[in-house]
């Protein structure tokens, strides 16, 4: 269809519904002049008489716009401006009137949450392109809906029509579930979403009070406290069907609000904004007080740079101050990078009467509903009902870390040494669900999936990371808590569990190397999760003698030689059984060094830098000390100095030290010393190192490698996949800690060779390792390809073997009786080696001696008896000879 037919069919569907709407409008009623007994005219909105008809035909009219990617219907009725004329008129004057008169007043409030539902752009272009209907739309145009819908918030909020809306809600809910109908329930489902639509439209500029003005007139009329009682009452079976939508409504009515904020008293929270808005924009002229020009920039400057042969002229008062290069730099043609993508949650401006409603909903909402409320909804997120959406899932990590950073706000302020375990417990008690191990391994779950996504889900992965971190402040205040020891074994126990599975870990790690050109919110909560995580992990490792996690890895497949055997018939039930003796998880002792070293990486180092560029614009010097102390954890614990040995980097660090001094901030105390001090000391590694090794200047200018220490202080990427001391290779490998089983089976997937001193000669083995070699021998010949008989055999005696051989172990010297046949063997073959070096005229004396030797320890164990001295030992010998062989070929 060419584009001509697409805008004539465009014009042709607009004038096809618009005389039909235009007559249904016009006949649901309209204003009367009406005299009153003092002769005086008023005018007053009458009802048509077929008000309710007419109502019903718009909805049909409504739902043709399904198939229509113009929406024809939705542009005709937001021009009629048919919900403040007609609407809302007759929803006022229908209600409570009897049952016809609740009929209209249904209907009109169907149409009127039609109209009022929330529009997301984004998400009705995807609709279009999913549905391959994109080339059919005449117009893009979205901006006129949203303005309409602002208008009908105006007009909604003035006519305090919410209190309509609470009466039509309330018989319903009134109502027992043996009584309430499926047409009540939807009734109740209605009103619900049309709260939540109002609630949705975001202010203008020309009404910024619309929000807080709509809740006022909520918490006048008791509805605040109704969408408390539904989120409490979630877990009742007449209620449930509702936690998402309720869940909808408080997201709306928190959003854009800090929670730290919410806390203070209303006048001093929004005198604490202005002022900090204040700073930030007194930092700005600070900085660019010494690049402006005189009162006197009317008389012109010129400034002569000689450079060797050349010269340089420098027209510009700036050149007076400035150095030569960055007077140069002034007239280069300037590369603008793009913006960083802005969170549309932006911060919303509410009155002190409306901060009041919200801190007392906040606290309400804690103490009665918080535990119940996110628990029907995570149960509900799990079972994978119907009613849930994705979006709800990100919804749920930010009030859950909304409310959750009101309580730990709260409770940072108040002195906990002189509050009692009863009021700790009912504290804590009340936001237990989010302190649940199950609770948590969700959190960390959906962390990894969204960035596993293609694309990935930013949003929602932000939202989760800002519900991580406000879980782990919550368990660092239990930790606290030292008068309540219930409480601190709670915290100690989850924070075990956390650590034990290493999810979490993994996460951390790799949401911090991902960052690109996601929102600079993003960009600080991942900063901020990171910094609190390495904090408590170092402070619970240091209270721990031995910590171990869990490290996954790959299950033992069978091997080629196996599978390409002939009549090898594999069942169900033996695949299982083989895949449960296959464990894919091992315990392996944690160091937390190994683990802080995989943040020194290029990309997160790259990350941290980005977050340090806007220190001007921080609130708080918290979020400057987060960023430094990582920079700290890599560059010196870490001892990954190398990693800023950047052209790019130093210069960030110079732009940095420049803007602290002129900014005019205290630098001699607080992070801002930290981080001075952080960049001399950079600074003088680099030029340190390149005074030995010149040409670390060229590799700064071409960072075309991934900078690696030398001396092995920064892993390579395969050993910094995990936080494990199995990853050192110089750890012992045999430590006195452990069991022997242990250590046996980590030296058993190591490549073994053999002892010898500096001058290369064999050194002599400890009775503890010829214990572990007979153990290793049988477990190699155990499976190996033997004959049924010899293996018997062999094992009755190496049984026997390992027995002595325990005992031997406390002493230094190993009787040879105690050996098992394979350290026999191994020193019956030092002596033929022995004999064999003899110069020759000593050959026939020496071999004899030899041979008698080799006789008499052959027939000193109680082992080699005259049937074992007959054919089952010569084919025992000849077999571990090869094996023997093989072992030291290795």
């Amino acid at each position: 269809m060419s584009d001509s037919e697409d805008e004539g069919g465009y014009i042709d569907l607009r004038e096809l519904y618009s005389e039909p709407i235009i007559s249904r409008i016009s006949a649901v009623g309209g204003i009367e002049a009406t005299k009153l007994a003092d002769g005086s005219l008023s005018q007053e909105y009458k009802l048509g008489d077929e008000c309710l008809g007419c109502l019903k035909d718009l909805k049909k009219f409504w739902r043709k716009d399904d198939d229509d990617p113009n929406r024809t219907v939705a542009r005709i009725l937001h021009k009629s401006n048919v919900l403040i004329n007609d609407l809302l008129p007759v929803l006022a004057l229908s209600v409570n009137r009897g049952a016809a008169g609740d009929r209209i007043a249904l209907a009109a409030t169907d149409l009127i949450s039609c109209l009022t539902w929330p529009i997301s752009i984004e998400e009705e272009f995807k609709e279009l392109v999913d549905r391959e209907e994109e080339h059919k739309v005449a117009n893009f145009e979205y901006t006129s809906f949203i303005q309409a819908q602002q208008a009908y918030k105006l007009a909604i909020v003035k006519n305090k029509t919410v209190q309509h809306f609470l009466e039509v809600l309330l018989p319903r809910l009134a109502k027992s579930r043996l009584e309430r109908t499926q047409r009540d329930d939807q009734v109740v489902a209605l009103i619900l979403h049309t709260f939540r639509n109002i609630l949705a439209i975001k202010d203008t500029d020309a009404h910024p009070n619309l929000q807080s003005e709509l809740i006022e007139q909520m918490h006048s009329f008791e509805i605040l406290s109704l969408f408390n009682t539904l989120a409490s009452s979630s877990d009742q079976r007449e209620l449930i069907n509702y936690n998402v939508v309720v869940l909808e409504i408080f997201h709306s009515i928190f959003r854009g609000i800090r929670a730290d904020d919410l806390t203070l008293d209303p006048t001093k929270a929004s005198s604490a904004g202005l002022s900090n808005l204040l700073e930030v924009e007194s930092k700005q002229k600070r900085l660019n007080s010494r690049s402006n020009t005189s009162r006197h920039s009317r008389f012109g400057t010129t400034v002569s740079v000689l450079s060797g042969s050349n010269r340089f002229v420098q027209s510009r008062q700036s050149a007076i101050t400035a150095t030569g290069d960055q007077s140069m730099d002034v007239g280069k043609k300037k590369v603008f990078k793009r913006a960083k993508d802005q969170d549309n949650s932006g911060e919303v401006h509410l009155s002190n009467n409306a901060r009041k409603h919200l801190k007392e909903l906040a606290e309400t909402f804690i103490e009665t509903s918080y535990d119940t409320f996110f628990t029907t909804l995570l149960k509900d997120f799990r079972m994978e009902r119907p009613k849930i959406r994705e979006t709800d899932k990100a919804r749920w990590f930010s009030l859950s870390a909304f409310f959750l950073e009101f309580f730990n706000t709260k409770w940072r302020r108040k002195d906990i040494s002189k509050i009692p375990e009863a009021e700790i417990e009912k504290a804590v008690g009340s936001v237990s669900c989010m302190v649940d191990p199950t609770t948590v391994g969700y959190v960390s779950a959906r962390m990894a999936l969204t960035v596993d996504d293609k694309p990935p889900s930013w949003k929602e992965l932000h939202c989760a990371i800002n519900c991580l971190i406000q879980i782990l402040l919550l368990v660092d205040e239990m930790v606290r808590c030292t008068q309540a020891p219930g409480i601190v074994e709670i915290a100690e126990v989850l924070q075990d569990k956390l650590y034990y599975s290493g999810d979490v870990m993994d996460v951390v790690v790799m949401v911090m190397g991902r960052y690109k050109d996601q929102s600079i919110k993003f960009l600080e909560s991942i900063v901020h999760l990171a910094y609190v995580f390495l904090r408590m992990l170092e402070k619970f490792s240091k209270s721990k003698a031995y910590m171990f996690v869990r490290k996954r890895k790959s299950s033992k497949r069978r091997g080629a030689d196996d599978m390409n055997e002939p009549n090898m018939q594999t069942t169900a039930e033996e695949e299982a059984e083989f895949q449960r003796d296959t464990p894919s998880v091992a315990e392996h002792k944690f160091m937390f060094s190994s683990y802080e070293r995989r943040f020194a990486t290029e990309t997160i180092v790259k990350t941290c830098l980005s977050y340090l560029e806007r220190h001007l614009e921080f609130h708080s010097l918290d979020q400057l000390k987060h960023v430094v102390n990582l920079l700290y954890r890599q560059s010196v614990r870490a001892q990954g100095e190398e990693l800023f040995y950047k052209v790019s980097t130093l210069n960030t660090f110079r732009i940095v030290q420049e803007q602290v001094v002129k900014s005019a901030v205290n630098y001699h105390s607080g992070p801002y010393k930290d981080l001075m001090k952080l960049i001399e000391f950079i600074l003088k590694k680099f030029f340190k190192a390149a005074t030995e090794n010149p040409m670390l200047y060229v590799e700064a200018l071409f960072p075309i490698r991934s900078h690696t220490r030398s001396k092995g202080t920064i892993e390579q990427e395969d050993d910094r996949k995990t936080g494990l001391s199995d990853d050192d290779d110089n750890n012992n490998k045999f430590d006195p800690e452990f069991p022997d089983a242990a250590q046996t089976s980590a030296n058993k997937r190591k490549k073994r060779s053999r002892r010898r001193s500096e001058n290369g000669e064999q050194v002599e083995r400890t009775a503890r390792q010829e214990q572990m070699q007979s153990y290793l021998s049988a477990k190699f010949i155990e499976d190996s390809d033997e004959d049924e008989e010899s293996l018997q055999e062999f094992f009755k005696k190496e049984e026997e073997l390992r027995d002595r051989a325990n005992k031997a172990a406390q002493v230094s010297e190993v009787p040879d009786e105690s050996l098992s046949l394979v350290a026999r063997r191994r020193k019956v073959r030092e002596v033929e080696h022995e004999i064999q070096i003899v110069p020759e005229t000593q050959d026939k004396q020496d071999n004899q001696d030899n041979q008698e030797l080799i006789t008499q320890r052959s027939q000193s164990s109680p082992h080699f008896d005259d049937e074992d001295a007959g054919i089952s030992q010569t084919k025992l010998v000849a077999k571990r000879r090869r094996m023997i062989d093989s072992d030291e070929d290795e």
